[in-house]
């Protein structure tokens, strides 16, 4: 088997929080978290909540925290359903999702991201070669 592995340029991507009915309060500590991860063009980070009880003060909390809020109502499909909504209104090529109540470590992207920016390489049988 072989696998073309192409740079990635300019990676923008999204991170998705998706959340049902948790406070508040936690999904603070996890969009702070989000915020606080590191990456080279910060812009190239976009952060939503997405919330599948369309609750105003978890609007309030995204609108404060400088995030973006997607909400839905009738939810008939879960997490499952959250998410695709989401995906509908976004469009960068890469995705991240956290659970609610996850916090990312502030080198996650910086230790994930990387490997789509490999140079072209291809993987001939199991061994990469360039």
């Amino acid at each position: 088997m072989v696998i073309i592995v192409k740079p990635a340029e300019n990676i923008r991507l999204d991170v998705l929080i998706a959340t049902h009915s948790e406070e508040a309060g936690l999904l603070f500590k996890t969009v702070n978290g989000c915020k606080h991860m590191a990456y080279p063009d910060k812009s190239k980070v976009h952060i939503y909540l997405c919330d599948d009880n369309d609750r105003p003060e978890i609007a309030k909390l995204a609108h404060d925290m400088g995030i973006g809020y997607f909400g839905l109502s009738d939810n008939k499909l879960a997490k499952a359903g959250n998410l695709n909504h989401a995906l509908s209104k976004t469009d960068s090529p890469l995705v991240v999702t956290f659970d609610a109540d996850m916090i990312p470590r502030s080198n996650f992207l910086m230790e994930t991201i990387p490997y789509f920016s490999l140079p072209e390489m291809i993987l001939d049988h199991g061994e990469w070669k360039k």
